[in-house]
């Protein structure tokens, strides 16, 4: 959706990246009922309580509400197309991180978050305990284990 709404490796079109936000989504859905379904261990057995997959009708309503509707401006739309995939990494922080990191937009209210000379997540500080031999090794390599330090990719 990205891609066709910036025109990214293809034209501008957002009509496509409406198509796409809505196939993310649908998908998305999808994804995380599955799992509730399917999933059952011992301590969590989710498939007993997990609620019905939504009908074809309920995910047009879910498409409807104002905060999902892929509406208003080029960019209100890019929002959403953002906001929706902040929350797609709700289990994968990093991800969420440089989203936030790469695009300058997260889906929150008043001013945008900011930072300053913040470039990476440091390592956790039990790295430096139960994988010291690797932690040291990579310390070595970048200077020190602050968010100061640039990424390899980075310029």
């Amino acid at each position: 959706a990205e891609a066709y709404a910036r025109g990214i490796g293809v034209g501008k079109d957002m009509a496509m990246a409406q198509t796409e936000y809505f196939a993310g989504i649908t998908s998305s859905v999808n994804f995380w009922y599955k799992i509730a379904h399917n999933t059952n261990t011992t301590n969590d057995a989710w498939s007993s309580v997990a609620p019905p997959t939504p009908t074809a009708g309920e995910i047009t309503d879910f498409f409807a509400n104002p905060k999902v509707a892929f509406t208003g401006s080029d960019d209100a739309k890019l929002n959403k197309i953002y906001a929706q995939e902040w929350l797609s990494y709700f289990r994968e922080p990093w991800l969420a991180f440089h989203l936030w990191r790469r695009t300058g937009r997260t889906p929150r209210e008043g001013n945008p978050a900011e930072y300053s000379n913040f470039n990476r997540l440091p390592y956790p500080n039990i790295e430096s305990i139960d994988n010291a031999d690797n932690y040291n090794a990579q310390i070595s390599k970048i200077g020190s284990n602050g968010s100061d330090v640039k990424v390899w990719w980075m310029p």
